[in-house]
């Protein structure tokens, strides 16, 4: 059988990462799509220029675009965390090639198939919704500017501009599939590797510190909409480093208290790596939030601007809390041989399906509430000066808090059917055993 015949079998097989994969392709279109048409819609430029007949490159770069570019490069990196955890599934795959004589390249070849088929399905769905997106983003900005312009008319550059942005995002996750081949021999292909992680720790009193002195800030500092960027952004900082070290240091004491609770071992245990291994994903997006959020009240009286923050925060967290999502189920997958184990020496599933629960719920539930404290404390100062921006704070909670809740659910069916996949390989060989 060819390369391209089995990677063809193989993504029919496994259709449900194909499907996993493809979406986060599509998402990647469509939110490129609708940042590149508010960055290149001359509609939405600085209207003194516009008015005065200068063109859009002598325009000055608005904060709106920026943010636009910044959207769409976290964007390109949830793809690349996404091709990841794509190719920690491929692993046997890999074996079987390896196996049966083909080369490194063959390998490669096998992934650069199966998604360049994905990349061709999701590619014209994301443009089909990225266009109804760039509609409706039009809409709402045009209202809101005063504007009267058709709501149809989307820059040509946000098609080109989207293509050329998909296609070297594809070309960077095949240099990383190229990568991970090459790293990985037929022995750490069926076998799981230990790596140690080397991280950067700051001295122990310190992110309580920075967490504590950013709250003081915001509620000391006199009423400016300007005046929470800062003080978010320290606190977004000391957040994260509380989430990835100082909250795994207690966990760990606490751990080292209940040596007799099974549960609490386990799920502790597992919940304090999955912290520290996701500091900088975490970093990016505590800051990103608490500093989005902000930086939404200070442009309240720029309405391009203010709208593009609005969105920006909207498809950032959900960006940032996807990604937290797909390196959280990537470390999930060391875990699988442990479980087993366990499975081995009398632990039911129940006992199982318990343990993991309890971690994802600690996982997501810290990812809430540690960063959340600040925008509580934004928006009630916010909504003393201005009460009329109570459907903005509904909206800004709702975004925090829904969005983690739905990845808490699939990082839980994610884990369990990981871990139920390997007690399953374990109870054909025991049942193996017995008949011998």
């Amino acid at each position: 059988m060819g390369t391209f015949k089995f990677a063809c079998k193989m993504l029919k097989r496994e259709k449900r990462q194909a499907i996993s994969y493809g979406i986060t392709v599509l998402f990647t279109v469509f939110v490129s799509f609708v940042f590149f048409n508010i960055i290149n819609n001359d509609a939405l430029m600085d209207q003194t220029a516009a008015g005065s007949g200068g063109s859009f490159s002598q325009v000055s770069v608005p904060l709106s675009s920026i943010i636009a570019f910044v959207v769409i490069i976290f964007c390109g990196l949830m793809m690349v965390y996404a091709n990841s955890f794509f190719c920690t599934h491929k692993t046997k795959e890999f074996a079987i090639l390896a196996m049966s004589g083909s080369s490194f390249f063959d390998s490669t070849l096998y992934l650069f198939y199966q998604e360049i088929i994905i990349s061709l399905i999701a590619l014209p769905i994301g443009y089909l919704i990225g266009m109804a997106g760039a509609v409706g983003v039009n809409s709402i900005m045009y209202h809101s500017m005063h504007i009267h312009k058709s709501i149809f008319m989307i820059p040509m550059r946000a098609y080109t501009d989207t293509l050329m942005t998909i296609a070297i995002l594809f070309f960077v996750t095949i240099l990383g599939d190229s990568g991970f081949v090459y790293r990985h021999d037929i022995q750490t292909l069926l076998h799981e590797s230990h790596e140690k992680v080397v991280d950067k720790r700051l001295p122990s009193y310190l992110p309580p510190f920075i967490y504590i002195f950013a709250i003081i800030l915001l509620v000391t500092t006199p009423y400016s909409p300007t005046g929470f960027v800062f003080p978010c952004f320290v606190g977004g900082i000391g957040a994260a480093y509380v989430l990835s070290q100082s909250i795994p240091e207690i966990l760990r004491k606490i751990k080292s208290q209940r040596l007799g609770h099974t549960l609490d071992l386990v799920s502790l245990s597992h919940l304090s790596t999955s912290l520290t291994n996701s500091g900088a994903l975490i970093l990016v997006y505590v800051v990103t939030n608490v500093c989005m959020s902000a930086m939404i009240i200070a442009q309240k009286n720029s309405p391009r601007e203010y709208m593009t923050a609005i969105i920006a925060y909207i498809v950032m967290t959900i960006l940032l809390s996807i990604t937290i999502m797909y390196k959280y189920a990537a470390e999930t997958m060391k875990r699988v041989k442990a479980f087993s184990n366990l499975y081995k020496i009398g632990c039911t599933r129940k006992k199982i399906a318990s343990y993991i629960k309890k971690e994802v719920i600690l996982f997501y539930s810290l990812l809430v509430l540690i960063p959340i404290v600040y925008l509580a404390i934004v928006m009630a100062q916010v909504y003393m000066h201005t009460p009329d921006t109570l459907g903005l704070i509904i909206m800004l909670f709702g975004v925090d808090i829904i969005p983690q809740m739905i990845l808490a659910v699939m990082t839980y069916y994610i884990y369990m059917k990981n871990v139920y996949t390997e007690i399953g390989e374990v109870c054909l060989l025991i049942d193996l055993f017995k008949e011998i």
